[in-house]
């Protein structure tokens, strides 16, 4: 039925009511926002971006994530100083209200053929906050070059924790272009690798 249902959508053989595709304008609309206005956000906001980000799917719903939604100056500071100087993301830590911490824990997640698993579902639930962000009309920015140990120490993250990356959440100062995309053609072959599409 999912399946019907989107095939007849992107046929044009039906007509969705305004607000029923609202996630495809999220994931377009998504920017990377290094620069937040002043006012603060209530938390119950920050809390429902974290409670639908935790909807995301996992390796055998594990769920091996946790968030530390961080609104210390002091703990926000450190979570800055973890960031090099030469990170454009590095000044919103300090400027958004929220900071969130995304962590995960390996051996809860596994590894399958070599891959950890905690990568990769660490890589979809910060995905899912992005877009449940974007929903409401807030910022976020992808920040994953830190020192580790530094992030850790801030946040009291227990040993068994990665951490998988950072994010500012606020209102953003002002919304960026948005940047050139690879086309579908460039991206993307037919049945084999190498082949080109009609």
């Amino acid at each position: 039925m999912l399946l019907a249902f989107f095939v007849a959508l992107f046929c044009g053989k039906m007509k969705v009511k305004k607000g029923k595709v609202k996630i495809m304008k999220n994931i377009i609309n998504r920017r990377s926002i290094r620069q937040y206005a002043p006012e603060s956000i209530p938390f119950e906001v920050a809390r429902e971006v974290i409670e639908i980000a935790s909807k995301a799917p996992s390796w055998k719903n594990q769920q091996s994530w946790h968030f530390v939604l961080v609104d210390d100056p002091v703990i926000k500071e450190s979570l800055m100083e973890s960031v090099p100087l030469g990170n454009p993301g590095r000044p919103a830590l300090t400027e958004a209200p929220y900071v969130i911490v995304v962590l995960a824990e390996p051996d809860q997640s596994g590894e399958l053929d070599g891959k950890p698993y905690y990568l990769v579902d660490g890589g979809i639930v910060f995905s899912t906050l992005m877009l449940a962000a974007t929903d409401r009309n807030l910022g976020t920015c992808f920040i994953g070059w830190f020192d580790e140990a530094t992030v850790k120490k801030a946040c009291n993250v227990p040993s068994s924790y990665k951490v998988i990356g950072l994010t500012p959440l606020g209102i953003p100062l002002y919304l960026p272009e948005e940047k050139p995309r690879k086309s579908f053609e460039e991206l993307t072959t037919i049945n084999a690798f190498g082949k080109e599409t009609e």
